[in-house]
């Protein structure tokens, strides 16, 4: 009996391996196209997603002058009234 259930295990192991194959899988020259081409566009969208940060903060320091100019001729216009 116990002959007949190593004789089963090793045959389900087997027919396994037959079924999923033991080797390793490779993608397709389209696949790996398509992954080069995700990788391409997330690297671009990153860098514009840098660009654009860098323009909020130059626009947030541009606006932080602005505010500072407008107190100072709101300052310049109480002075001359």
């Amino acid at each position: 009996m116990k002959k007949y259930l190593t004789f089963f295990i090793i045959l389900i192991f087997a027919f396994t391996l037959l079924l999923t194959g033991c080797g390793p899988k490779n993608a397709s020259d389209k696949t790996l196209t398509e992954l080069e081409e995700l990788r391409l566009a997330a690297d671009e969208a990153e860098m514009e997603a840098n660009d654009c940060a860098s323009k909020v903060e130059d626009l947030q320091t541009k606006m932080t002058e602005l505010e500072q100019e407008i107190e100072d001729l709101k300052l310049e216009i109480e002075k001359y009234k």
